[in-house]
Protein backbone atom coordinates (compact mmCIF):
# COMPACT_ATOMS: atom_id res chain seq x y z
CA UNK A 1 0.00 0.00 0.00
CA UNK A 2 2.57 2.69 0.45
CA UNK A 3 5.40 1.58 -2.15
CA UNK A 4 2.84 1.73 -5.48
CA UNK A 5 2.17 5.29 -4.81
CA UNK A 6 5.59 6.07 -4.50
CA UNK A 7 7.00 4.53 -7.43
CA UNK A 8 3.51 5.42 -9.53
CA UNK A 9 4.20 8.91 -8.35
CA UNK A 10 7.60 8.88 -9.51
CA UNK A 11 6.61 7.19 -12.93
CA UNK A 12 3.71 8.99 -13.75
CA UNK A 13 4.25 12.54 -12.56
CA UNK A 14 8.05 12.50 -12.56
CA UNK A 15 8.76 11.19 -15.38
CA UNK A 16 6.08 10.91 -17.53
CA UNK A 17 4.17 14.39 -16.80
CA UNK A 18 7.81 16.11 -17.09
CA UNK A 19 8.93 14.80 -20.10
CA UNK A 20 5.39 15.17 -21.65
CA UNK A 21 5.74 18.97 -20.27
CA UNK A 22 8.33 19.77 -22.10
CA UNK A 23 6.80 18.54 -25.88
CA UNK A 24 3.49 19.55 -25.58
CA UNK A 25 1.50 22.43 -23.57
CA UNK A 26 0.93 21.66 -19.63
CA UNK A 27 -3.40 21.20 -20.53
CA UNK A 28 -2.15 19.01 -22.64
CA UNK A 29 0.32 17.12 -20.75
CA UNK A 30 -1.94 16.85 -17.70
CA UNK A 31 -4.30 14.73 -19.48
CA UNK A 32 -2.06 12.43 -21.76
CA UNK A 33 -0.38 11.73 -18.38
CA UNK A 34 -3.82 11.02 -16.47
CA UNK A 35 -4.90 8.66 -19.31
CA UNK A 36 -1.84 6.89 -19.30
CA UNK A 37 -2.27 6.69 -15.56
CA UNK A 38 -5.92 5.34 -15.97
CA UNK A 39 -4.92 2.87 -18.70
CA UNK A 40 -2.01 1.07 -17.03
CA UNK A 41 -4.11 0.56 -13.98
CA UNK A 42 -6.12 -2.44 -16.10
CA UNK A 43 -9.50 -2.12 -14.13
CA UNK A 44 -13.15 -1.10 -15.45
CA UNK A 45 -12.43 2.50 -12.91
CA UNK A 46 -11.20 4.43 -15.78
CA UNK A 47 -12.72 7.23 -14.69
CA UNK A 48 -12.14 7.37 -11.41
CA UNK A 49 -8.44 6.20 -12.34
CA UNK A 50 -8.51 9.53 -15.37
CA UNK A 51 -9.84 12.48 -12.75
CA UNK A 52 -7.52 11.14 -9.61
CA UNK A 53 -4.32 11.31 -12.53
CA UNK A 54 -5.91 14.75 -13.19
CA UNK A 55 -5.88 16.24 -9.67
CA UNK A 56 -2.39 14.31 -8.73
CA UNK A 57 -1.08 16.24 -12.06
CA UNK A 58 -2.22 19.65 -11.21
CA UNK A 59 -0.71 19.15 -7.52
CA UNK A 60 2.25 18.42 -8.77
CA UNK A 61 2.49 21.20 -11.56
CA UNK A 62 1.22 23.40 -8.80
CA UNK A 63 3.20 22.70 -5.95
CA UNK A 64 6.53 21.67 -7.92
CA UNK A 65 6.70 19.12 -5.14
CA UNK A 66 6.21 15.08 -6.00
CA UNK A 67 5.98 14.19 -1.48
CA UNK A 68 2.70 16.11 -2.32
CA UNK A 69 1.75 13.98 -4.96
CA UNK A 70 2.69 11.08 -2.98
CA UNK A 71 0.86 11.38 0.27
CA UNK A 72 -2.31 12.35 -1.71
CA UNK A 73 -2.13 9.09 -3.64
CA UNK A 74 -1.61 6.73 -0.03
CA UNK A 75 -4.48 8.91 1.49
CA UNK A 76 -6.74 8.14 -1.44
CA UNK A 77 -5.22 4.47 -0.90
CA UNK A 78 -5.85 3.82 2.53
CA UNK A 79 -9.41 5.51 2.05
CA UNK A 80 -10.08 2.28 0.05
CA UNK A 81 -8.80 -0.09 1.89
CA UNK A 82 -10.92 1.00 4.81
CA UNK A 83 -13.63 -1.42 4.53
CA UNK A 84 -11.94 -4.54 4.23
CA UNK A 85 -9.83 -3.24 7.69
CA UNK A 86 -13.11 -2.47 9.46
CA UNK A 87 -14.90 -6.24 7.90
CA UNK A 88 -11.66 -7.92 9.18
CA UNK A 89 -11.86 -6.86 12.90
CA UNK A 90 -15.47 -6.90 13.35
CA UNK A 91 -18.24 -9.35 12.60
CA UNK A 92 -19.91 -7.07 10.50
CA UNK A 93 -19.84 -7.25 5.88
CA UNK A 94 -21.31 -6.01 2.92
CA UNK A 95 -23.02 -8.83 2.76
CA UNK A 96 -25.08 -8.26 5.45
CA UNK A 97 -28.65 -7.67 5.15
CA UNK A 98 -29.13 -5.10 8.31
CA UNK A 99 -29.12 -1.97 6.26
CA UNK A 100 -28.77 -0.08 9.42
CA UNK A 101 -24.39 -1.61 9.62
CA UNK A 102 -24.11 -1.03 5.56
CA UNK A 103 -25.11 2.39 6.02
CA UNK A 104 -22.83 3.04 8.82
CA UNK A 105 -20.06 1.30 7.08
CA UNK A 106 -21.06 3.70 4.20
CA UNK A 107 -20.53 6.74 6.53
CA UNK A 108 -17.25 5.41 7.52
CA UNK A 109 -16.00 5.17 4.39
CA UNK A 110 -17.16 8.36 2.67
CA UNK A 111 -15.70 10.33 6.09
CA UNK A 112 -12.60 8.76 5.64
CA UNK A 113 -12.42 10.07 2.01
CA UNK A 114 -13.87 12.91 2.49
CA UNK A 115 -11.69 14.23 5.65
CA UNK A 116 -8.31 12.82 3.36
CA UNK A 117 -9.60 15.29 0.61
CA UNK A 118 -10.61 18.16 2.70
CA UNK A 119 -7.35 17.70 4.19
CA UNK A 120 -5.39 17.87 0.94
CA UNK A 121 -6.62 20.87 0.03
CA UNK A 122 -6.29 22.61 3.02
CA UNK A 123 -2.88 21.73 2.32
CA UNK A 124 -2.52 22.66 -1.16
CA UNK A 125 -3.79 25.86 -0.39
CA UNK A 126 -1.48 26.82 2.75
CA UNK A 127 1.54 25.57 0.72
CA UNK A 128 1.19 26.90 -2.48
CA UNK A 129 3.80 28.91 -3.86
CA UNK A 130 3.15 32.81 -3.76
Amino acid sequence: MTLAPIVEEFIFRGVILNRLKVKYNVVAAIFVSASIFGILHFDLNLQGRFFFGVLSAILFIETKNIINCILLHILHNASIFVFPIISKYTDISISDSNEVVLGTLVMVILGCYFLSTILNIRYIKHNLPR
